[in-house]
């Protein structure tokens, strides 16, 4: 645990340099590579729905509706990424597919943003709770089934009102480049939710995954610090570093995931080649022990 708590530091230390380098030149316009917006959401949703799936089993397992909500936050996060890539000007159309206008790309975003660090939260105060379930398999799979068919819909229904219904949004954006201080309030609004989040797991901070979500949250905060305080235009130096600040944190529990699944199976595995080897040492004793009486028996036999 010790040599997961320095990497995660080290890892929160290089999102802060990071950070401190890119704030001097955030406001810096680059050119728009609009390709990036599609490579980067696909590899998001791609981590996101990865990192649910696993939560997903790991609640069938360990019967924790703490690990049900995190799931179904990592979930949704996966999904409403894809509206947010097919409405985001530029990339398909002049104002987005489906629709949509000026304010449905900055929308997805920040609904996206916000219940992420709230299905943090959530996951810690259940977890907090110890609120466990002693369900049966079959319920518990119709649970995960109704969790994945709740958060489609509400995916669905967002995307229909931040689309077919985007001229009644608040305006986020006065134009393609200029925001309103409205997007001060929505900045301050999930920053609050992140530093409640990453509280929450520093106080009590009891496993692996707690760990790692730390690290992710701290992601987080360097990212809406970024585009609430220094965003002035779409393409611009802090908006660039607050994608990959996105894309990186939705690496850090799937990595986490898939390193503890690998060595729980290099553990089983090599726990099941000492019990092989014991088996035969066992064998290969009888058969010697059999070998040195069966001449006493042949003995005793002839007499």
């Amino acid at each position: 645990m010790l040599f997961r708590s320095r990497l995660a530091f080290a890892i929160v230390a290089a999102f802060g340099a990071a950070f401190v380098i890119t704030v001097p030149f955030a406001t810096t316009p680059l050119p728009q590579f609009v390709a990036w917006v599609p490579a980067f959401t696909t590899a998001f949703i791609i981590n996101d729905f990865i990192t649910s799936t696993l939560l997903f089993s790991q609640f069938s397992i360990a019967n924790q509706r703490a690990l049900l909500a995190l799931a179904i936050g990592y979930l949704f996060s996966a999904l409403i990424v894809i509206p947010y890539a097919l409405t985001f000007p530029g990339v398909f159309a002049p104002t987005g597919l489906l629709g949509a206008g000026l304010q449905s790309a900055v929308w997805f975003y920040i609904t996206w943003h916000i219940t992420s660090p709230l299905s943090v939260i959530i996951y810690k105060l259940v977890k907090q709770a110890k609120n466990k379930t002693s369900a049966p398999q079959g319920e518990m799979g119709f649970q995960i089934g109704l969790s994945v068919a709740l958060v489609i819909g509400a995916v669905c229904a967002l995307t229909w009102f931040f689309t077919a219904r985007h001229g009644q949004l608040p305006e986020i954006y006065l134009d393609k480049s200029r925001l309103s201080p409205l997007a001060n309030v929505a900045a301050g609004l999930i920053f609050s939710l992140c530093a409640i989040a990453l509280a929450l797991l520093w106080i009590r901070r009891d496993s692996v995954l707690d760990l790692w979500l730390t690290v992710t949250v701290c992601a987080w905060l360097m990212e809406i610090t970024l585009n609430g305080l220094f965003l002035t235009d779409r393409f611009s130096l802090a908006w660039y570093m607050g994608r990959i600040f996105a894309l990186i944190s939705s690496s850090i529990v799937l990595i986490m995931l898939l390193s503890e699944a690998t060595t729980l199976y290099a553990h089983l595995a090599r726990s099941f080649m000492r019990q092989r080897a014991a088996r035969q040492a066992r064998h290969v004793a009888m058969d010697a022990m059999a070998a040195s009486i069966a001449p006493v028996l042949d003995r005793k036999s002839v007499v």
